[in-house]
């Protein structure tokens, strides 16, 4: 897709399910995206993620912008992403967007263990904070509920380490049909 196309899809279908389920109820993570005056896009990823055995909501808000077609963010933009954890009755996606009530007391130590790991996974796979990650997306049938995303992550120095590459789908959707989220 161009990015023209992946701009006029944000708009017009903002709510993006990574990883959709077989039956369609559920995601691996929403993605709520709108265009970020014609150079990328701002993205809100919700997520359910595991804390000592109880699942709590993150809302994760940062910013992606074009390199040619491709939808691009450096490690160190990605690490420094705004986060607000949120404990919610259920897994909906609707109910973490709201913030049912923010987990004040864990939100400390919740953010120090994520940054944590992602700092891990970097130094594992040899990131400094400006390597990219991009995203190419590609219609996988005829509409927009069937698209599917290839992910580089593009090192500052391409002969120290090779680049990873990721394949994800996901389905755009108009609004929020009623999904729930599975915990990472």
């Amino acid at each position: 897709m161009l990015a023209a196309d992946i701009i006029e899809l944000a708009q017009r279908k903002p709510f993006w399910c990574v990883e959709r389920s077989g039956d369609g109820r559920s995601c691996r993570n929403v993605l709520i995206v709108e265009a970020s005056s014609g150079v990328g896009l701002s993205m809100n990823r919700l997520a359910l993620v595991v804390n000592r055995s109880e699942r709590v909501g993150l809302s994760e808000r940062f910013e992606m912008y074009f390199e040619g077609d491709a939808l691009c963010i450096t490690r160190g933009s990605l690490v420094a992403a705004q986060r607000v954890w949120r404990r919610a009755s259920g897994d909906e996606v609707g109910a973490l967007a709201t913030n049912i009530y923010q987990v004040a007391a864990e939100a400390d130590e919740l953010e120090r263990a994520y940054a944590s790991a992602m700092s891990e996974i970097g130094k594992m796979n040899g990131d400094a904070p400006d390597t990219r990650m991009c995203l190419t997306m590609t219609r996988v049938g005829s509409d927009d509920e069937h698209i599917a995303t290839i992910m580089d992550w593009l090192p500052t120095n391409m002969d120290a380490v090779p680049s990873r590459r990721e394949h994800h789908s996901f389905a755009a959707l108009p609004s929020d049909p009623g999904l729930s989220l599975r915990a990472e």
